[in-house]
Order: structure tokens, then C-alpha cells, then sequence
């Protein structure tokens, strides 16, 4: 928990160094969002039954609970940037959890980082267990050290990349989205005509980036056709 506090603030820093703001976070298109609640709620369930009851199975089950609904909310939501690192860790947690029946953790990596292990051995945590030679999976464990200051722990690299795509998350969240504007017609074309109430009917079809009028006359035509009038007054005036 403390890795992740440290990487978001970080994260909310780097993104408002940025010109990002915060509520821009808001804006983010998450989908199924109940999901998220359901998840916390299935790993609480879990710790909670295993610690009233003294049994290691309950663990298990509410993990897998929330694994479920954390992987439909992944899917939902899978092109944002950071899901997939997010899906990734939440895999990565479930399947050492589930072939150990709790989270290993390294007695190595506990020292270094000053984390006290009593409850563990002492069976008092029913969400971890001592790695051993008989452990699953070890490699997936909690075998990070995070000697933080105020609050060490250990993290398994399912932690760290949960944290890391939360981290993405809120970096590419806080940007300031562009609205995308309509490309203008390069060659539009105009009409023009008498103004209205004139007896001439002619219209001249010019395009925006041409001087005459549209399509261009040949160069080779005779005087008879460049003098030849083009309204319909000036025909009238020819038959009478």
C-alpha cells in the first residue's frame, strides 16, 4: 500500500509539472466502475472470514472473487492506458495465491526490508505463509523488498505492476484531451449569379482558387467563341 501512495502522488506530481490537472481525471471513460467496489469488497470478505474463523481457505475464495471482478473491469476498459500492466499484476497475484492458498513472502526480503514476519509464522495472518522448498511459484511471491521510512513492506511483482499501471493511469489520465477539429475544403466552390430580381437567369460556376470562370476556355478558341455572351439577356438581344 505505501509503494502505491508513493508511485501515485508521483505520478499526480509529474502530472501537473506537465500542465495536467487532476480533474481531468474525471473525464476518464472507465467503464463498470461497480466492479472495482465488488473486488475490494471479495478480497475484504476473504481476509475477514479467514481471520473470525481461523481458516486459510476463505482467503482463496474472496481473492478469487476479486480477481474476477477486477479482470471484467480490465476487460471493460482494456485500451486505457495502464489496464493492461494492471491485468497483468492481478493475474500474476491470483494464480501464486491460489496454488499456495496464501501469498508467500520471503524471509530474505522481509529482513531487508524490516519487516517483522512473527504473525506470519506464528499463523496469525491467514492472508500470507512463509515460502519454502514446498512453495509455487516462489518467483511471484512477495520477494520485493520497499524499505520505505514510515512504512516497509514487501511486494510481489504482481504488486509492482498493478502499481506501475495505476501510476500510467493517472500520467496519461491528467493530460488535457484536444478536441479534434474538421478539415476545411481546400478548393470550395462558389456560385455566383445576378443579384436577385434580375432578368438574367445565367449562372457562373467559379472555383475559390481560379480567376475564370470554371471550366477554363482553351487557349486556341477562336475571337467568335471568347466574344460569344454567356446570358441569357444577351442571346435575347441577338434574335431580336
Amino acid at each position: 500500500m505505501g509503494l502505491a501512495v508513493v508511485i501515485l502522488v508521483g505520478a499526480a506530481a509529474v502530472g501537473l509539472a506537465r500542465g495536467g490537472t487532476l480533474a481531468a481525471l474525471a473525464d476518464l471513460p472507465l467503464r463498470g466502475s461497480r466492479l472495482v467496489i465488488f473486488a475490494v469488497a471479495g478480497e475484504v470478505f476473504g481476509a475477514g472470514m479467514a481471520w473470525a474463523t481461523n481458516e486459510r481457505g476463505w482467503y482463496p475464495v474472496g481473492l478469487i472473487i476479486a480477481a474476477l471482478a477486477g479482470f471484467a473491469f480490465c476487460a471493460r476498459n482494456i485500451r486505457l492506458a495502464g489496464v493492461p500492466l494492471i491485468t497483468l499484476g492481478l493475474v500474476a497475484n491470483a494464480l501464486v495465491v491460489a496454488v499456495n492458498g496464501a501469498m508467500p513472502v520471503s524471509t530474505d526480503a522481509a529482513a531487508r526490508a524490516g519487516v517483522s514476519t512473527a504473525e506470519i509464522t506464528a499463523g496469525a495472518d491467514a492472508r500470507h505463509a512463509i515460502a519454502g522448498r514446498g512453495t509455487t511459484l516462489r518467483a511471484l511471491g512477495d520477494v520485493v523488498p520497499v524499505p520505505l521510512p514510515w512504512r516497509p513492506e514487501v511486494a510481489s511483482p504482481g504488486d509492482i505492476l498493478v502499481t506501475a499501471g495505476l501510476g500510467q493511469l493517472v500520467l496519461t489520465g491528467m493530460r488535457p484531451r484536444r478536441r479534434k477539429r474538421r478539415p476545411a475544403d481546400r478548393n470550395p466552390v462558389a456560385v455566383s449569379g445576378p443579384p436577385a430580381g434580375a432578368g438574367a437567369t445565367a449562372v457562373t460556376w467559379t472555383r475559390a482558387d481560379e480567376e475564370t470562370p470554371w471550366p477554363r476556355r482553351s487557349a486556341s478558341a477562336g475571337p467568335e467563341q471568347r466574344a460569344r455572351p454567356t446570358t441569357a439577356s444577351a442571346r435575347t438581344a441577338d434574335l431580336s
